[in-house]
């Protein structure tokens, strides 16, 4: 998406950090944030793009059966509605491995490490869907910006263009 980004705007500068929820954007280290959340924090601006279903998944069919692991979360995402439903419904000791982000989570869930729960974005046609979506884990995709910056025009012009391709990326199959 940024290859597209860069051509509809070519002055603007792009520079992607992974970081989990918007704290990035509190200590004033981005201009405009996506994250996965239920709401936009205070003080920022944004709106939503979609949301976020989820799922439980294993490796690519045809391989070894990784149904007695699961990948977890590091306590960096800890606090998620995908950490709390492993809480509730997988035994802490059938965990054997916890990642610090969905991205190394699902490379994790590919490889065989074991069975994960993670956003239907990144594991459908990648992954196998072993049960989902999950009710209840929805979430929603925001986009947001520091409070001043939210009605300059080349940054709403860039917030729109990314919220756009973000839903779109959003629409995913049903169970």
């Amino acid at each position: 998406m940024t290859g597209r980004i860069a051509d509809a705007h070519p002055g603007v500068s792009i520079e992607l950090a992974a970081a989990s929820g918007a704290g990035m954007m509190t200590r004033r280290t981005g201009d405009i944030a996506a994250f996965i959340g239920h709401a936009v924090p205070e003080p920022l601006k944004g709106r939503a793009c979609g949301t976020i279903a989820w799922a439980v998944y294993g490796g690519t069919p045809g391989g070894a059966d990784d149904s007695s692991r699961w990948v977890g979360f590091d306590e960096s995402l800890g606090r998620t509605a995908a950490a709390e439903w492993l809480r509730r419904n997988v035994a802490e000791a059938a965990i054997s491995y916890r990642a610090d982000s969905l991205r190394v989570a699902a490379e994790a869930v590919r490889n065989r490490m074991g069975l994960g729960v993670l956003p239907m974005f990144l594991g459908e046609g990648r992954l196998e869907r072993r049960q989902g979506p999950l009710e209840g884990l929805e979430a929603r995709l925001f986009i947001a910006t520091h409070a001043p910056l939210h009605n300059v025009p080349r940054i709403r012009a860039f917030v729109e263009f990314v919220a756009s391709r973000l839903a779109s990326v959003l629409r995913m199959p049903e169970a």
